[in-house]
């Protein structure tokens, strides 16, 4: 049995294995690059990595290793090796940091420790202890080879004669029994007796000790002095004038050195590593090429909503894709941070987002530092946004650098700016037209151009809302608007540029702010204006109360539980002072659950109704009285009328119909409960049941809003060039297909959005004919790519995440002007919003260098959208509608035909 159980237990261990596995490294789909160089020798590289598992932001610093200018320099806290500081602060307290990564691991017991090594600018600051507990280092010798591995720990001092092993430099350790070295790294004063009673400490200076106490208190560390520390009896024999020699053995042969965790890559290959960490975090890592010649210091974000972070396994893969040949795992999580002094600012900054949302202080970090000597110059770097709208104006400024990318000190006025695409005046630069343009800028004998992308004028305003419905005295701000241009590419607006107007029966604007009147119904318009483009929206004040008729054919009676031995029931209609009610009569019999008597409306409609209110007459019998309700999708809910019937003759009651109900809205059943366990007979009454909603806002009225003219939206006649044909067939059996299928033949290419069976599509007489709910694949005809993308809630990459690498591909294909894009749902929709960003960024690429887009999927209306560029169409599939298009010579055109 005992064997079999372990049986059992292995296969599950391999299963969790491969199960792990699964996502232990993922593949790349694209990596977006920024490169800046921002000192003699450092590049700065920031990569927005799209892998099938997700997101992931790396940020790259590349040094020439034996730069004359540029270095590596260890950092640490103000306070000390014992001390932990962030690196924000470390990095202001070393003069010409340009860039800089965390460190080292560490630990905080009785003193923060980091676990390995740190050498730098001639000073050994840590070693790592003895063989047994030594962590891998990342190293530079003084010849100037770098290598990644465990260090010789082979130090020892000589006092009076006698030579001592050294556990480890600036680091103390439980029990304490271990001889370390303390110097004014460590920080200000020695550990003294608190860390045992018996600590020994010999104070050494100029090579002679100076001081020694036995558990007494902390020594000061005087600058250019150290101290002996050691538990127990062997430093007792040492005293005040006795020479001591420090000989740090191998460690006076390097130039650098860090510590980290694991060897990610050695000579060039992954490292085979089972230990491998395969959880997805932060990580940081340092590494070196193969000639030696260049460094890599580098971050990964994780654990927030912009990146998943990398395993282990991933780091090390990319590592080796950069040319990191020999690199170590240094300290990642919370602690994972990266600054850059980027081109022309003052200092560095944080350039990642460290996944505590605020910076973690850590031990150690490294720098690079660079001060070059001031040149002649070099290049030009134009300062200038990159997406720009006509009719707006644009800081713009020209920077002079020298070959060792520092910033010269020229007078603007010798830097000459100039754009066939718009005038510079001041450091203003107002672009006209729309479409790709440059930017050109000269000094002496230096020029350099910059592309720039012009919008046109903006065409349309995008509120918030298309409507407004508001209870009285409720207020709505204008914040979020948008600018569209010819294109519908989106611009986000200031509500301080706009003007807003609003009837006055309707309430009040302050600038962009509105307020629903206090009291009454009414209904009107807002206005925004920007410019000369305005944007008008319906609005309704108000509540109105409906009269609803409960005196309906169908109502019944039911009971719970079903027995008449408990419980009967029935209703008549009664009258009260000419006014007709339901009077709900019921019967009980002791019992210890509760009984309900329900009058069933079987759907009384509400419409949009936000609460109720009827009268009810009741006898003081305690029963409590429940609305239920359902609304158009199915949602059911409830609400108690009443919680307990203490009144003895008509009362109002009113309440809120819950909130996850929407749209049309119905009343169920009316429900009495009684929990008393006694025999009794008793009625309850119900009259002028009522509805409140919201005034509805009144979209029937000549709408004087600017909107944007579709270009590629009309009629031609077919002859010339290449035809398309679209529709979106009704798969139920219930519609009529016959008029849509008859409008795919004898087109070039036929396209049945939500599929038809194989001997349908076979009997369509058109050159090219298939589904445009496939699984992902591209077709191509004259200048236009017919694309399907299978997407579900989540996303594009997670419906199939192997379908994105070709369809960027397939975006960059110089032979191809159109592209036609099928997929089940609107990218509007993408969950994630950082994919969504990503789609439209790409797709934005794409028509920008003179491509059209269109999006076409199954909807619940007949719809054209210019969404931020492109064309979002959707087509139901319960009308006799169709998509044409028609291509010639690559120029497309396309238009909705009723059939």
């Amino acid at each position: 049995m005992n064997r079999f159980k372990k049986i059992i237990c292995s296969i599950a261990l391999i299963l969790a294995f491969l199960s792990t596995n699964r996502v232990y490294a993922s593949s790349v789909i694209k990596d977006v690059k920024e490169r800046q160089n921002i000192a003699s020798g450092v590049e700065y590289v920031k990569i927005d990595r799209f892998s099938d598992a997700g997101f992931i932001d790396i940020n790259v610093l590349k040094l020439e290793n034996n730069n004359n200018f540029s270095k590596l320099i260890p950092m640490i806290s103000t306070n000390g090796v014992s001390n932990k500081e962030t690196l924000s602060n470390m990095m202001n307290n070393v003069e010409n940091t340009v860039g800089a990564i965390n460190g080292d691991y560490f630990e905080t017991t009785n003193y923060t420790m980091a676990l390995g090594s740190l050498v730098g600018e001639e000073k050994i600051i840590l070693t790592t202890p003895e063989a047994a507990f030594s962590r891998n280092s990342f190293f530079i010798t003084k010849d100037g080879k770098a290598g990644v591995g465990s260090l010789n720990n082979n130090i020892t001092v000589n006092i009076k004669g006698d030579t001592l092993s050294v556990n480890a430099l600036n680091k103390v350790s439980k029990p304490y029994r271990a001889l370390s070295i303390l110097d004014e790294n460590w920080g200000k004063t020695s550990p003294g007796r608190s860390i045992g009673g018996r600590n020994v400490e010999l104070q050494v200076a100029n090579g002679v000790v100076i001081d020694k106490k036995v558990g007494g208190e902390p020594m000061l560390i005087i600058p250019g002095s150290y101290i002996l520390t050691q538990n127990g009896d062997a430093l007792l024999k040492y005293n005040i004038g006795d020479k001591v020699n420090i000989d740090f053995g191998d460690y006076k042969n390097l130039k650098f050195s860090v510590g980290g965790a694991n060897v990610l890559t050695r000579g060039g290959k992954v490292a085979d590593n089972k230990k491998f960490n395969k959880a997805r975090a932060p990580r940081t890592a340092i590494g070196v090429d193969s000639n030696n010649k260049t460094i890599f210091l580098v971050t990964v974000d994780g654990r927030n909503n912009s990146s998943i972070g990398m395993t282990e396994l991933e780091l090390a893969q990319f590592m080796q894709s950069i040319g990191a040949a020999n690199s170590i795992n240094l300290d990642g999580g919370g602690s994972t941070t990266m600054g850059v002094k980027k081109q022309g600012t003052e200092k560095p900054v944080v350039v990642n987002a460290p996944s505590d949302g605020s910076e973690r202080p850590i031990v150690n970090g490294i720098s690079i530092t660079s001060k070059s000597p001031i040149g002649e110059p070099s290049y030009i770097r134009l300062v200038s946004e990159e997406d720009m709208w006509s009719g707006n104006s644009y800081d713009i400024s020209a920077e002079i650098y020298d070959k060792n990318h520092n910033k010269l000190n020229i007078n603007s006025d010798e830097i000459n700016i100039s754009s066939e695409n718009g005038t510079i005046n001041s450091g203003k630069f107002s672009p006209q037209g729309s479409g790709n343009g440059k930017i050109y800028a000269s000094y002496k004998n230096l020029s350099t151009e910059k592309n720039i992308y012009i919008h046109s004028d903006i065409k349309e305003i995008k509120l918030d809302v298309e409507k407004l419905e508001l209870d009285n005295d409720k207020k709505h701000f204008f914040e979020t608007i948008y600018g569209l241009d010819e294109k519908g590419f989106r611009k986000k607006l200031n509500p301080a540029d706009l003007t807003f107007e609003a009837s006055p029966e309707i309430g009040t604007l302050d600038h962009h702010k509105f307020t629903a009147i206090s009291e009454g119904a009414a209904d009107g318009f807002i206005t925004a204006s920007y410019k000369d483009i305005k944007k008008v929206i319906p609005v309704a004040v108000g509540t109105k109360i409906d009269d609803i008729d409960i005196f309906k054919d169908d109502l019944k009676v039911t009971t719970i539980p079903n027995n008449d031995t408990l419980i009967t029931s029935d209703y008549n209609i009664l009258d009260d002072n000419g006014e007709k009610y339901i009077n709900l009569v019921y019967s009980i019999n002791p019992y210890k659950k509760k009984q309900i008597s329900e009058l069933n409306f079987n759907g009384l409609s509400l419409g949009s109704s936000k609460y109720i209110g009827l009268e009810v007459l009741g006898k003081s019998e305690g029963e409590t009285i429940v609305a239920n309700f359902r609304d158009e999708n199915g949602n059911k809910a409830s609400t108690n009328l009443v919680t307990k019937v203490d009144f003895s003759d008509w009362k109002y009651i009113e309440a809120a119909i819950p909130s996850n109900l929407k749209g049309n809205i119905y009343l169920d059943k009316l429900s009495v409960v009684i929990n008393d366990e006694k025999q009794q007979v008793s009625n309850i009454g119900f009259k002028n049941l009522k509805s409140a909603s919201l005034v509805s806002a009144n979209r029937d009225f000549e709408d004087i809003s600017n909107k944007v003219i579709d270009s590629k939206n009309y009629v031609v006649d077919g002859t010339q060039g290449f035809n398309f044909t679209i529709a979106n067939l009704d798969t139920s059996g219930k519609g009529d297909n016959q008029n849509r299928i008859a409008a795919l033949d004898n087109n070039h290419v036929a396209v049945a959005l939500s599929g038809v069976s194989e001997k349908t599509r076979n009997n369509i007489k058109s050159e090219v004919k298939f589904n445009g709910n496939d699984k992902f694949n591209i077709k191509n005809y004259g200048a236009t790519s017919f694309i399907t993308l299978e997407i579900n809630n989540k996303g594009i990459r997670s419906a199939n995440s192997a379908q994105f690498k070709p369809f960027l591909d397939s975006l960059e294909n110089k032979d191809i002007k159109n592209y036609i894009i099928f997929m089940n749902s609107s990218p509007e929709y993408i969950s994630g919003e950082k994919e969504k960003t990503f789609f439209n960024n790409e797709i934005k690429k794409a028509i920008k260098s003179g491509k059209e887009v269109f999006i076409v999927t199954p909807g619940y209306y007949n719809d054209v959208k210019l969404y931020e560029g492109y064309r979002i169409i959707s087509l139901n599939n319960q009308s006799n509608t169709v998509l044409k298009f028609n291509e010639n010579n690559g120029n497309i055109s396309y238009y909705l035909k009723n059939l």
